[in-house]
Order: C-alpha cells, then sequence, then structure tokens
C-alpha cells in the first residue's frame, strides 16, 4: 500500500520529524471527535492526563484556523492533533470516533458510497469529502498509534461503512483489532428504562480488551426512543427519516460508558508489566510488579517504542 500522505505529511516524515518527535510523551488518553469529551473527562476524574480534541469544541477558537483549530479537514487542525498522538505515552489510549453521516444509510441517496467504489461515494458532495479525510486522518492516527505502542479504539455505528474504507481497514488489520457492539442504553442511567435512546455503537480495538465494552440492552422488552421517523407515502412506499436532535443526542456518550471506557483499558494495562531489578549486578534478579508502569507492552507484545521492524506504510516511497 503507498504511503498514506495528509496536508504533506507522512508517518514516516512525523516520526522523523523533530517539531514532533520531540515532543513530551507525557499525555495517556487521547480523545479525538470527543463531542462531549465522555472518555477523556473520566480519564481525568481518574487522574490521568488526558485532552478530548473536537472541531466544536470551543466556539470561535477549535473551529476555526489558528493554533487553537481542531478540525480535521484543515492543516493546522491536523497538525495539532497529530501533535497530541505523539505526546500519548507508551500504553496510552487514543481513542477515535469520526462523524458518521455520511457513512450510514441515512443519507446514502446523496453519498452514494458502496463497495462498487470502495467505499469512497460521491466525493463531489461535500459531506462525502469530509467524511474521507476525516477518515484517512484516523487511518493516519492508527499508523502513528501502532508504530508507536498505543492503544486504539475507533467507534461508529455498527451499520457504518466506514470500516471499509480502504486504508482504515489495512490499518484494522495490520493492528489485529477486533470488534465489539454495545448497547447505549446499557450505560445510559440517568434515563428511566423505557426512556432511552435506541443507539447502538461498534468499538474496534485490542483484543485484549475492548470486549469488556459490550453490553446488552438491559430494558426487558421496554420500549425506546428511536432515531428515525418511519412512515408510507402516497405511492405505498416505506420512507424514513433520521430526526436530527436525538440523532445529535445519541452521539454523545454518557458519562457511565467514558467511565467504562476508561476503566477496560486500565484493566488491561494494571500489573502487566515484569521490570527486572537490577541494582546490584552480582545480585539476583527478581521481577516486581509495576501497577502504573506506562512502559507497557503493545497488543503486539513489543515493550518498546520502535517496532521490531516497520510497517510497510511507515517506510518511505520507493526511490527516497
Amino acid at each position: 500500500m503507498a504511503a498514506l500522505v495528509l496536508f504533506g505529511c507522512t508517518v514516516a516524515s512525523v516520526l522523523s520529524d523533530p517539531t514532533f518527535n520531540g515532543l513530551p510523551r507525557d499525555l495517556k488518553v487521547v480523545e479525538i471527535f470527543s463531542g462531549v469529551g465522555s472518555v477523556a473527562a473520566a480519564a481525568t476524574a481518574s487522574g490521568l492526563s488526558s485532552q478530548p480534541f473536537d472541531k466544536f469544541r470551543i466556539e470561535g477558537r477549535t473551529n476555526i484556523p489558528g493554533r487553537s483549530c481542531e478540525d480535521l479537514t484543515v492543516k493546522a487542525g491536523f497538525v495539532n492533533a497529530v501533535k497530541l498522538v505523539m505526546q500519548l505515552a507508551l500504553g496510552g489510549l487514543l481513542w477515535l470516533a469520526p462523524v458518521c453521516s455520511s457513512w450510514v444509510g441515512l443519507n446514502i441517496s446523496r453519498t452514494l458510497r458502496s463497495h462498487k467504489n470502495n467505499f469512497q461515494g460521491d466525493t463531489t458532495y461535500p459531506k462525502v469529502a469530509e467524511g474521507n479525510l476525516q477518515a484517512k486522518a484516523c487511518a493516519f492516527f492508527m499508523q502513528l498509534a501502532q508504530f508507536r505502542g498505543i492503544e486504539v479504539i475507533l467507534e461508529n455505528p455498527p451499520s457504518s461503512t466506514i470500516f471499509n474504507f480502504p486504508v482504515l481497514r489495512a490499518a484494522i488489520s495490520s493492528m489485529k483489532l477486533v470488534s465489539f457492539v454495545t448497547h447505549r442504553c446499557a450505560f445510559d442511567v440517568s434515563a428511566a428504562k423505557g426512556k432511552r435512546l435506541w443507539k447502538k455503537y461498534k468499538f474496534v480495538g485490542p483484543a485484549a480488551w475492548v470486549q469488556k465494552l459490550a453490553k446488552p440492552c438491559p430494558c426487558q422488552g421496554k420500549n425506546h426512543i428511536y432515531l428515525t421517523e418511519r412512515w408510507t407515502d402516497c405511492h405505498g412506499k416505506n420512507r424514513f427519516k433520521g430526526l436530527k436532535t436525538l440523532l445529535d443526542k445519541s452521539a454523545a456518550y454518557p458519562a457511565a460508558m467514558g467511565t467504562a471506557a476508561v476503566k477496560a483499558w486500565l484493566s488491561n494495562t494494571a500489573e502487566k508489566h515484569r521490570a527486572p531489578d537490577s541494582e546490584t549486578r552480582g545480585q539476583k534478579r527478581k521481577a516486581v510488579w509495576s501497577t502504573n508502569s506506562w512502559l507497557q507492552p503493545s497488543v503486539s507484545g513489543a515493550v518498546d517504542s520502535r517496532p521490531s521492524s516497520k510497517p510497510h506504510w511507515c517506510l518511505p516511497p520507493a526511490g527516497k
């Protein structure tokens, strides 16, 4: 696969650029497309350094080009996101939840995404072009994460075709990530059963712990609030449309889900890394457990920030 190039950057160029590789690795959690920031907030509540990142996080600052930009469709925002990924500690958590609106069936008549066009869709449609760029940015971050020994979660609805987008599919395969589905209502403790939104999330992440986020619907047959309206038109055809207010609300993770995500990730890193005590050469070495070490093995088992061999996407293009 050819090297992914975004805004003039490749994974290889970022890894060799002092602007990026000279940054301190002092963050434990970064949540990109954070929305209400439930995952980052849960990490902060656990005493961990974290950073949310979202175009609409601070009106007039993060949604315009500049030093504070968090819009991944412009270079300033992309570079700011790359810096955050590079600041994640070894074994840290990168959470990615790209906008799903151009990847699901509600707008398929406009997006035209299908296997016939490799889910690229109608690239002349602005929402498709933006969605494709966001997906490529996620693939770029995942490639960086693989090289840097960072844990990754990619989230979208189960019906989203983003998981089949070529560069993301390649990243998921290379990192050997697996997927599980969870129900939003399992975490929406603020609403009574029967008044919870009907929404599922699909998590793609490390096999060692992502399954801990999979929760069934606990509502025991009670009704939900649905995100679409359905009807039959005068010609007898079934129609449906999304209800924007509810769709926007459903995209926000309940606080309990952010807490569960951080807990699942931490459960995998706690007491995982053995470090030999070699203070005295002649002294018998003994293994000690480090319960809060951030020098944790990655999913592949590597304990160094450099893998034993570079992924193919980290190699410079032929002839360079």
